[in-house]
């Protein structure tokens, strides 16, 4: 990566991205939407961050949803179960969905509605159980929420690596996304 930053790694085979041929084509067709091969530089990125965010994952302890299609070849779905096992949250899912591909999103229209009907079962379910947390605590005059704004801004800065930095998008969605729910 040092010796040609900008060189190809790796292709992006748009095919391997979705079965939808409707979305492949809507891809094509999308100027932000990356054609060319993966970059050295990039690749280097992204092991880099892999490995800082494994050494971090024991000290991940927010609610997360981790969800990959079985048949993806862009990234494996090894790398995700990894993700589950060492990340140090007790409250976690792990779905993985035979016959999609990368992009779980963007996948033929039945399958897009099982992955995101999964997305809101795992929203509505952190819903009940903050509820259900919230009201204990006010049954034992503990008082609720307040305060608890600090502690995300605190875990989402941990998580990128101090105040500024980078890294851990999906650390970083899965502390946004437990941001909302508290």
């Amino acid at each position: 990566a040092k010796v040609d930053p900008r060189g190809p790694l790796a292709p992006v085979i748009q095919s391997e991205l979705t079965r939808d041929l409707i979305e492949i084509e809507t891809m094509k067709d999308d100027p932000l939407h990356n054609k060319g091969p993966l970059l050295n530089r990039t690749g280097n990125q992204i092991l880099m961050k892999c490995q800082e965010m494994k050494e971090r994952l024991p000290h991940f302890t927010l609610p997360f949803l981790a969800m990959h299609g079985a048949a993806d070849t862009i990234t494996y779905p090894e790398g995700t179960q990894v993700l589950f096992d060492h990340a140090g949250s007790t409250v976690k899912t792990l779905k993985f969905y035979p016959g999609l591909f990368h992009e779980i999103f963007l996948e033929l229209p039945e399958a897009r509605t099982m992955v995101l009907g999964d997305v809101h079962a795992f929203l509505a379910d952190m819903v009940y159980m903050k509820d259900d947390s919230l009201l204990l605590q006010q049954q034992q005059g503990l008082g609720g929420v307040s305060g608890a704004g600090e502690e995300v801004r605190k875990e989402t800065q941990q998580l990128r690596g101090g105040a500024r930095g980078g890294g851990g998008g999906a650390s970083v969605t899965a502390a946004a996304a437990s941001a909302v729910l508290r």
